[in-house]
């Protein structure tokens, strides 16, 4: 019980964590600069790892929540919110499945976590959430939705998979120590 109270607190410390990485955003692809790479996956994907399903799941739940609240209940940031957590619960649940043998997966982990990621994005953002913007926010796109989708989307998504997985891999086995300790 008490093992258990104190993964919840800091899989709820870890969700904070990822809401205040969330600030520290950097546009990487000109062609979709409000689509920016932070750091917030990282201490969501150590929750999992290290943790479990349900405590990695509760930080995601606190870092979007957290978004939420303090950053207004407006239409962008829920489709953002949305977005950013089907992102994440995707490269996590892949990631998850393919790390389950040991450390020793992870690279293989990340390539496959990040093709999938990119690929149900890319869907996603050609179907359903870059329409939302442009329905719902009169967002304007310049080029078309397509091109838009393979020139943005799936580049942002390859690099964001690669970068998220790749410190994270670099994090566990230290973080691991501490935490379970």
């Amino acid at each position: 019980m008490k093992k258990s109270w104190r993964n919840l607190t800091i899989a709820a410390l870890l969700g904070a964590m990822a809401y205040l990485l969330m600030y520290i955003a950097i546009p990487i692809i000109p062609i979709v600069p409000y689509m920016t790479l932070d750091f917030s996956g990282i201490p969501i994907l150590l929750a999992f790892l290290i943790f479990g399903r349900k405590d990695g799941y509760i930080a995601l739940l606190i870092k979007e929540l957290l978004h939420l609240i303090l950053a207004g209940m407006s239409i962008s940031n829920l489709i953002g919110v949305l977005a950013d957590a089907i992102a994440l619960v995707v490269f996590i649940e892949i990631f998850n499945y393919f790390s389950k043998a040991g450390i020793q997966h992870y690279v293989r982990a990340i390539a496959v976590a990040t093709l999938v990621m990119t690929v149900i994005m890319a869907a996603a953002n050609y179907w359903v959430i870059t329409p939302l913007y442009i329905k719902v926010l009169g967002m304007k796109i310049t080029i078309p939705l397509v091109k838009l989708v393979l020139l943005g989307v799936v580049p942002f998504n390859l690099i964001k998979g690669i970068v998220i997985g790749g410190l994270t891999t670099l994090l566990v086995p230290k973080l691991r120590k501490v935490f379970i300790n």
